[in-house]
């Protein structure tokens, strides 16, 4: 099943486009098979209402489409947006903050498969991947490395840079 996370923060008129997109073709082939996870970070305003109202649509329509909703005070230590500018910027320095590691966080890849397999369970929202590098790749292969072997964390890549890529 494909996992797509919605940020309401980060809801706008890309979205809707593609929606009115999805809608006047008739092609809903996109979205199938689909968890759309939105995680309500703000109060959604009027366009970020209107796009939730089409996606419930596309719940309806379609059987093997789920939507789940993330409310603040379940999700606020659950889910870490990893933003890839800051990470290249920052390196170890920003994922020890992040991730909350002990003070004997080695800042090295090593020390970072450790820490992600022994922490908690965790859903990562990956954003900003047009600015990844050779450090953020190999980051991102570690932390898709526990991913599979521990089954802790799960690896999510914003919405938009999904649709860059298609």
């Amino acid at each position: 099943m494909n996992i797509v996370t919605f940020l309401i923060s980060q809801l706008n008129q890309k979205h809707e486009d593609l929606l009115k997109e999805i809608w006047e073709d008739g092609d809903l082939s996109a979205v199938e098979d689909t968890l759309i996870e939105i995680i309500l970070d703000e109060i959604p305003d009027e366009e970020s209402s209107e796009i939730l109202k089409h996606l419930n649509e596309l719940m309806e329509e379609k059987e093997d489409v789920e939507l789940e909703f993330y409310y603040p005070e379940e999700t606020v230590e659950d889910v870490i947006v990893l933003d890839i500018e800051r990470l290249n910027e920052k390196k170890h320095e920003y994922l020890k903050e992040l991730f909350h590691f002990p003070d004997y966080y080695g800042e090295n890849l090593d020390s970072l498969y450790e820490c992600l397999s022994e922490g908690n369970d965790k859903k990562i929202v990956v954003t900003n991947l047009e600015a990844i590098d050779d450090f953020s790749l190999k980051v991102l292969s570690v932390m898709e490395d526990v991913a599979e072997e521990y089954r802790n964390i799960s690896l999510n890549y914003d919405y938009d840079e999904l649709l860059d890529e298609e």
